[in-house]
């Protein structure tokens, strides 16, 4: 398989990725995954913007635009001959190359990375999760509102899920008001409402959490762990997945 590596297409197991890299040894980085079905990248403009404007929030000085994202993207899926199925185009953007420390370089190049891999298959079966109680999201940093390459949060939420048997977990905000799953938007349906985190607390302003709070006409409201437990229907949306149903608690 064919990368975009700094400015070319590479094969994946010749791509070398520098010690020195900021996204590799501070997590000092943005990225997005979308789909690809049957050779076409759905919402591929939002999903660009998104990733541009998260890489303005972190102050990385990223010169390419959503065209040249798009046009990246259609050459990638060409040098792999993929025209069938559902593949998963994920997108990083580092700092780059910089010295020891935190101070961002001011001569900053960053680094972009463009691949491929095969869609997981749609899993139709409710997904088993816990309410983590190992972290919390913080509501309060603009982390919260842009995929960040540090995940550590959401890796810590995951590995206590497993922990108990369960797929996913549910993190709570400061507040005490659920944000989100582990890789997920979260929705729960009450008396036929549908309603979602708002971003305030925490909620990742995902591209499919905003198709769906349109196709559902979601209300965005806090949602507390009562709430969660008591609720007719919960679910987790993101890209990849579409939309999955949640079974609280395990």
């Amino acid at each position: 398989m064919f990368c975009f590596f700094h400015d070319q297409f590479i094969e994946e197991e010749k791509v070398s990725v520098s010690m020195n890299d900021r996204g590799f040894t501070l997590g000092d980085g943005v990225f997005d995954t979308q789909v690809t079905t049957e050779g076409v990248l759905l919402d591929a403009d939002l999903h660009f913007e998104r990733l541009l404007n998260d890489a303005i929030i972190l102050g990385i000085p990223f010169d390419k635009t959503i065209l040249d994202l798009n046009t990246i993207s259609t050459m990638l899926l060409a040098r792999n001959s993929i025209s069938t199925g559902r593949w998963v185009v994920r997108t990083q953007i580092t700092r780059g190359i910089g010295l020891r420390g935190l101070t961002p370089p001011k001569d900053a190049h960053p680094t972009l990375v463009m691949r491929a891999t095969p869609a997981p298959q749609i899993d139709d079966t409710p997904a088993r999760a816990i309410i983590a109680t190992t972290t919390r999201r913080n509501e309060h940093s603009p982390l919260s509102r842009i995929k960040s390459t540090n995940y550590g949060d959401n890796m810590l939420s995951l590995l206590e899920a497993q922990d108990y048997g369960a797929e996913d977990a549910i993190l709570l905000n400061t507040e005490g008001h659920a944000a989100c799953a582990t890789t997920a938007n979260i929705f729960i349906v009450e008396n036929g409402i549908w309603i979602t985190p708002p971003v305030s607390d925490g909620a990742l302003p995902g591209i499919t959490r905003m198709k769906l709070i349109a196709e559902h006409r979601a209300r965005e409201e806090h949602i507390t762990p009562e709430r969660l437990q008591a609720a007719q229907e919960i679910y987790k949306s993101n890209s990849v997945i579409g939309l999955r149903k949640i079974i609280l608690p395990i």
